[in-house]
């Protein structure tokens, strides 16, 4: 069952739509985008990204699926994946998270594969990332 979307202001609408909007301009209409969300606060061992992957998604609807994951971080309720409570603290620190397209394909059905972008290492700390551990100790 889905929640209704936390309510926001005009600016923070404008702010959403101006990301959501810069990151899907390479998207072709119809086509699905492997995306992931960056914490451009933590640095990338790899040097591959501005930041630290969070999370990796793949949609065809780039813009709309930004704008949900920027709404239900700026409010996340408690059932809500620990994705959004960190998110949540990035901002709060005035920290935005970074969203960029790894690659965009014709179908849904060809799943990301991070080795495909040399960032398997990275994807395996964005997992590790937002699980509680002493590695990690605002969880």
């Amino acid at each position: 069952m889905h929640s209704k979307p936390p309510r926001i202001s005009d600016g923070l609408r404008t702010k959403f739509q101006a990301i959501a909007t810069e990151t899907a301009e390479l998207v072709p209409p119809s086509a699905y985008a492997n995306y992931v969300i960056i914490d451009p606060t933590t640095a990338d061992p790899e040097r591959i990204l501005p930041g630290a992957a969070i999370y990796v998604g793949q949609t065809s609807e780039l813009r709309s699926r930004i704008r949900s994951h920027l709404r239900q971080a700026i409010r996340p309720a408690p059932e809500h994946a620990q994705l959004y409570h960190y998110m949540a603290r990035l901002i709060s620190r005035g920290a935005w998270p970074v969203f960029r397209v790894l690659e965009t394909i014709r179908t849904g059905s060809i799943a990301c594969l991070p080795s495909r972008f040399g960032l398997s290492g990275c994807f395996d700390r964005a997992l590790g990332c937002l699980t509680p551990g002493p590695s990690n100790p605002d969880f």
